[in-house]
């Protein structure tokens, strides 16, 4: 009879997500602000119009939906914008339907 012992060791990547920022500038002429992902669900948002900051936090803690999968068998996806690094920069850079420019993404660490 043979026996395994075999050990999972599952990935920390909320801990990771945590250690890693990312910080965009956005503009639209002149320089808005600073919008900086610290970790799932914590953007934060440097705009010192309170209207135009306001619109920016509602911005980044929507959720995206979209299809995914192959043609003949796409799922509907979603994700919220201040889930991840990744989501943040997609996120980011969609500003651009809004006439928004973005310069970035920073590692926030500096």
């Amino acid at each position: 009879m043979f026996e395994a012992n075999v050990q999972v060791n599952k990935p920390k990547a909320k801990q990771n997500l945590r250690r890693r920022t990312m910080k965009v500038t956005i503009e639209n002429g002149n320089v808005i602000g600073t919008a900086e992902w610290k970790s799932p669900g914590e953007v934060d948002v440097d705009v010192a119009d309170p209207e135009q900051r306001e619109w920016f936090e509602d911005y980044f803690s929507t959720e995206d939906a979209w299809l995914s999968g192959p043609v003949e068998s796409a799922e509907m996806t979603s994700d919220r914008r201040d889930s991840s690094p990744e989501a943040f920069a997609h996120a980011a850079f969609m500003l651009a339907a809004y006439a928004y420019k973005v310069s970035g993404p920073y590692d926030g660490s500096s």
